[in-house]
């Protein structure tokens, strides 16, 4: 087993064995990183101990091994890939990439050559609710791949020339450092005519389907644009912003309060047109946050949402809503308090949220509306829930047990292709 890459360490004073456990149990481990450090003299400072050190340095900062791949080895088409993936948050499904590769004037056959070349050393391809998606292999390629773009405004320019979607445009101004007046901004708004182009073009795209994807989110949309066309000082795409959040299916549509908060929070500091938007845009917020009070948690996101929006209301809405909220909230604690109290049959309502209505009672220095006579009852049932939660568990893997068999069999394979130096 192993025979050639001991071959190559062979020369240094810690023994075969121990260098490889050193290579392989490495939290970094990739094999083909070993593979190409080890067939390219241009990654490597030496042979015996300095061998180990090279193949160990790449493991721990891989960014000289993907930029000597990319300067090196890499066609026009297969760093045009690299870009497309770069220009989205998270990995991408395949039949979207294809579309999106088709739309930049690209033939699906060079696409299946450049992930094939790519695919295991700076993308990888994963199978994700039944559909394939190709991303970055390691966060570290994305890392170097944004530095590479900002070094270079010609970079800069062909990324802003892929943009199709909206996640590309959400990736281009989150990814880089461009919020906020940051060093992207300034080469942003040299090229602010073409990214209003694609920014138009983007804003009412169908969503690209990625890995923790949300949807077609036009909360985030307005949010985003908002955001952008104020750093660039771009009319149009402030408009753009403002239109949406004028909608009130974009508030009543929304999918993550965190999201609606901060575009509340845009809007109260955008000028005039801002406020006016803002206060059509609280009522529908209230609106929305109050339609689902159907458990524990979503009652406390509600109170968290309403308390950090309230300051933004000149009006007595959102003090409304937390008023009727805190009826909400003792009618729902209520009822887990007696689904908990009898004994004969399971609880319908989760262990995990009876503790959180009994803790913030308990919190607020009270037990209302709490039956006291069933007190002991329910803590006693909470603590047998606990108990047998904790049973459940399972135990942990031994992170310190080595490489599995898999990483030692596929280190193997791979050292089958390397090279043998000369005797």
């Amino acid at each position: 087993m192993f025979k050639l890459l001991p071959h190559h360490l062979g020369s240094a004073h810690l023994k075969p064995e121990r260098r490889l456990s050193r290579i392989i149990g490495h939290r970094n481990f990739n094999p083909r990183i070993v593979a190409l450090t080890l067939t390219d003299s241009a990654l490597l400072s030496g042979g015996g101990d300095s061998l180990v050190d090279d193949l160990i340095a790449n493991l721990e900062d891989p960014q000289r091994l993907w930029d000597h791949i990319v300067r090196n080895q890499l066609g026009e088409t297969e760093l045009k890939l690299l870009m497309l993936i770069l220009s989205f948050m998270s990995d991408i499904r395949l039949d979207d990439l294809q579309e999106l590769w088709i739309e930049c004037g690209e033939s699906l056959r060079d696409l299946r050559r450049s992930v094939n070349i790519l695919d295991g050393t700076m993308l990888k391809s994963v199978e994700h609710q039944g559909a394939v998606h190709i991303g970055f292999h390691n966060p570290s390629v994305r890392d170097y791949l944004v530095n590479y773009v900002q070094s270079d405004m010609g970079e800069v320019t062909s990324l802003i020339r892929m943009v199709r979607r909206f996640e590309q445009i959400e990736a281009l101004w989150l990814v880089f450092p461009a919020p906020g007046g940051g060093p992207m901004a300034e080469k942003y708004r040299s090229r602010r005519d073409l990214l209003e182009c694609v920014a138009s073009t983007a804003f009412h795209a169908e969503p690209v389907h990625l890995r923790n994807s949300s949807g077609k989110d036009y909360v985030r949309r307005a949010w985003l644009y908002l955001e952008m066309g104020k750093d660039l000082g771009s009319e149009i795409i402030l408009r753009l912003g403002f239109k949406a959040a004028s909608d009130e299916d974009t508030v009543l549509n929304a999918t993550d309060s965190a999201i609606l908060e901060a575009l509340l929070q845009t809007l109260s500091q955008s000028g005039p047109l801002g406020e006016e938007v803002l206060s059509n845009c609280i009522e529908w917020a209230v609106e929305w946050i109050m339609g689902d009070l159907s458990d524990w948690n979503l009652i406390e996101e509600a109170e968290g949402f309403l308390n950090s929006i309230q300051h933004y209301d000149p009006g007595a809405e959102v003090s409304q809503a937390l008023a009727l909220l805190d009826s909400v909230r003792d009618d729902y604690a209520e009822t887990a308090f007696e689904d908990w109290a009898q004994t004969h049959h399971d609880p319908n309502i989760p262990g995990s949220e009876m503790k959180g209505v009994i803790e913030h009672y308990a919190a607020n220095g009270s037990t209302a509306p709490f039956d006291m006579d069933e007190y002991d009852t329910v803590l006693q049932r909470l603590d047998d829930f606990d108990a047998a939660y904790r049973s459940t568990l399972a135990t942990p893997r031994d992170e310190g047990a080595g490489p599995t068999r898999n990483s030692a069999r596929e280190v193997e394979s791979m050292m089958q292709t390397l090279r043998m130096p000369s005797e």
